[in-house]
């Protein structure tokens, strides 16, 4: 079966009548038909005993208000489980600050550890979210620990005489980097970047040099890490192992290369270079490598410059240039950046914003030219950025949403001191901000359509005056699959980006997914066309196959699904030289030959590949076909013969299509596209034409997708 099998759930929703009711629910689940946001509220949270604050949680639209931390008054460092399950918060127990952890579904948190540094940041989840990294003085010392949430134990993985910050999971939850930070005699600085296997090791050097060094990044399968270094003089770019060992020097120009930046697809790694120096006894700089945008290849070839002096800033004065923060679009294509001159006057720190094509960088086009935009997210499709400007010395600090294809005129949504900080909901829905009042009074949290629009203070009523540290509520964006077909390697994503994989199969077989012993979980199918032989597992995991026979003749093209509605899947077959349909409600079985369909029918035109969904949500499995030529989208809503009941064009030529119940479940299952050329999913949330919804970007450009409800909670 090619759609996930996912229990819909309900919110408890409180009517918000003229007064905001507030509830301490004993139990929180999904909203249906909105994403749901977290947010802190309290009092004054830069006292050394700051009164407690508060984790709440609220529908996008402002109702639904819950707080998740009541009688446990805590501080402002909190996080989402990935799954978002549970939340992971601070609190004060008597003189003893503690990690606990709500999960949604129950009534009271529970103590995993003891002793976390909030001063030092908040709790950061495992991919898994069966881990939760901190940093506690515990010990008299900045260390960092991992807890274990289902045991609540807690050990020290850095175990150092110098102060340790900044823990980062590994995409695969199987190393911590962190920084150390060392201060000789003189009082000068060396920060080193560290690596240690969670499960057990010691800790590696990465930098290992008397210099500093930035804190890196992992790439986004985790096989590698990216630092920068000053080692040798200036800046350069550095890539190691997962493990942190044999670096590699990336780059070797006179300039400073810094901000490395990972493709989504980890191919590239986007970084600025340059180099301007300050001329002694002044406050003049002298430019002598003109910054600029580059890209190169993941092990340092390649190197292209994407942008040139046509959109640098007028810099008779002397200030120092750069151009910064190169921000990849979530399918790879552009590169969101910063060009500032710093110096005297009114915008002693200007950044002007710009989006360029990755590939030819030809002609960057400026979005916001308002000051301070450091600091910019994409929207999910990739159609916007949400622009956290600082303006002028930080006194005028707004959010701003613009195109990211420089179209219309920017929407300024807020402005005051701390404003900003706006981020997207997981399908790119709505879009949340922060918005002050000046330095003390009235943060507020706001939540807007995804243009700017119809904005809806979720924080209104509450009694804490600064309301902050919001975050959405993670979503699933489904669980879709990838095979290796040269290798039969299968990598399964549980859609909350945690890649399980195994081997299964030979090289050249057809990969599907199907609920073979109607447990609920959808595990692999291979059909080997050469002789239409099936083999079924009924696990993800690694082994042989479970029901063996053959079905069809050679050439014949796989389709699983349930077609009758009686909550299991069997293999039925598209003959592309008929255009013909065999459909057949149950499995063989001990090598032995199905025998014939139960019906058939013509449907589509030769050379359209099959694909099967419940595309109106009666439980009963259909097929469509793609045309992978144009984008072509068309299926029946029945098992007869006909015209389709449904068409449109998603996507692009050479995409390839897998149905399922992507965004929020309604039961109805719609079309997704693998594009190759940048290994990036693409999900539409209905069955019409349109642009993406969502995606996620992941694997390789010549693996095959798969789709279904995985079991791998």
């Amino acid at each position: 079966m090619l759609k996930p099998h996912r229990l819909a759930h309900r919110v408890l929703v409180m009517a918000v009548a003229a007064s905001l009711l507030i509830l301490a629910a004993p139990a929180v689940d999904a909203a249906e038909d909105q994403p749901q946001v977290g947010f802190a509220s309290g009092e004054t949270p830069v006292t050394p005993n700051p009164d407690p604050v508060d984790i709440y949680l609220a529908n996008a639209d402002g109702t639904g208000v819950a707080n998740l931390t009541a009688g446990y008054g805590g501080y402002w460092p909190w996080a989402w489980a990935p799954d978002g399950s549970r939340i992971a918060f601070y609190s004060r127990d008597g003189t003893t600050d503690k990690l606990y952890v709500r999960a949604l579904d129950e009534a009271e948190p529970f103590v995993v550890a003891v002793g976390p540094d909030r001063e030092l940041g908040g709790p950061r989840w495992s991919p898994d979210g069966t881990r939760i990294a901190f940093v506690s003085s515990q010990d008299g010392n900045s260390e960092i620990y991992v807890a274990d949430v289902a045991a609540r134990t807690a050990r020290n993985v850095s175990n150092d005489p110098w102060p340790s910050s900044d823990p980062y999971w590994s995409p695969t939850g199987s190393h911590l980097s962190y920084s150390i930070r060392q201060e000789d005699g003189d009082q000068r600085i060396n920060i080193d970047i560290y690596v240690v296997p969670v499960s057990g090791g010691s800790p590696v050097n990465v930098t290992d040099d008397p210099s500093w060094s930035l804190m890196g990044s992992w790439s986004p399968d985790g096989s590698r890490f990216l630092y920068v270094s000053n080692r040798e003089g200036n800046d350069k770019i550095y890539l190691a192992d997962a493990d942190g060992r044999n670096p590699v020097r990336l780059t070797n120009s006179p300039a400073n290369d810094r901000d490395p930046a990972w493709s989504p697809d980890g191919s590239r790694i986007a970084f600025s270079s340059g180099l301007d120096v300050r001329i002694e006894g002044t406050t003049t700089w002298q430019i002598v490598i003109p910054s600029r945008i580059y890209v190169m290849n993941a092990d340092g070839s390649g190197r292209r410059s994407l942008t040139d002096g046509s959109i640098d800033p007028s810099n008779s004065l002397g200030d120092s240039l750069a151009h910064a923060g190169p921000t990849w679009s979530p399918d790879g294509s552009r590169l969101a950046f910063a060009v500032s001159l710093a110096g005297a006057g009114p915008h002693q720190r200007v950044f002007t914003v710009y989006v360029v094509n990755s590939a030819t960088g030809t002609p960057p086009v400026e979005l916001w030219d308002g000051g301070g935009g450091w600091h910019s997210r994409w929207s999910p499709d990739g159609a916007r950025l949400a622009i956290r400007s600082t303006g002028n010395y930080g006194v005028d600090s707004m959010t701003v949403i613009a195109n990211a294809d420089g179209s219309g005129t920017p929407l300024v949504l807020t402005g005051g001191v701390g404003s900003g900080s706006a981020g997207w909901s997981t399908y790119g829905t709505h879009l949340a901000y922060m918005n002050s009042g000046g330095f003390q009074p009235g943060d507020t949290v706001f939540v807007a359509a995804p243009d700017g629009t119809e904005p809806v203070d979720i924080t209104a009523g509450l009694a804490g005056p600064l309301n902050s540290a919001a975050s959405w509520r993670p979503q699933e964006l489904g669980p879709v699959g990838l095979v290796d077909p040269s290798t039969g390697l299968w990598h399964l994503d549980d859609g909350w980006g945690f890649v399980t994989s195994f081997y299964y199969g030979n090289p050249g077989d057809y990969p599907f997914m199907g609920d073979w012993d109607c447990d609920g979980i959808d595990t692999p199918g291979l059909y080997r066309q050469s002789d239409g032989f099936a083999y079924l597992r009924n696990s993800n995991s690694q082994g042989i196959a479970d029901i063996r026979f053959f079905f069809g003749n050679p050439g014949d093209v796989p389709l699983a699904g349930d077609f009758d509605g009686d909550g299991c899947d069997t293999l039925s077959i598209y003959r592309p030289s008929e255009a013909r349909i065999y459909v057949i409600n149950q499995l063989g079985s001990n090598d032995g030959g199905l025998g014939a369909a139960e019906f058939s029918y013509i449907f589509g035109n030769p050379g359209d590949k099959p694909f099967t969904g419940d595309f109106d949500g009666d439980n009963i499995d259909t097929v469509g076909l793609h045309r992978e030529s144009t984008g072509f989208v068309y299926f029946r809503q029945t098992h007869s013969q006909g015209i389709a009941d449904e068409e449109f064009f998603f996507g692009d030529p050479g995409d390839r299509l897998v149905a399922g119940d992507w965004g929020i479940v309604d039961g109805v299952d719609t079309p997704a596209i693998f594009r190759p050329s940048n290994a990036t999913f693409y999900y539409r949330h209905t069955n019409t034409q349109g642009v993406a919804d969502s995606q996620s970007t992941w694997g390789q450009s010549d693996w095959l997708p798969v789709s279904g409800s995985f079991g791998l909670d």
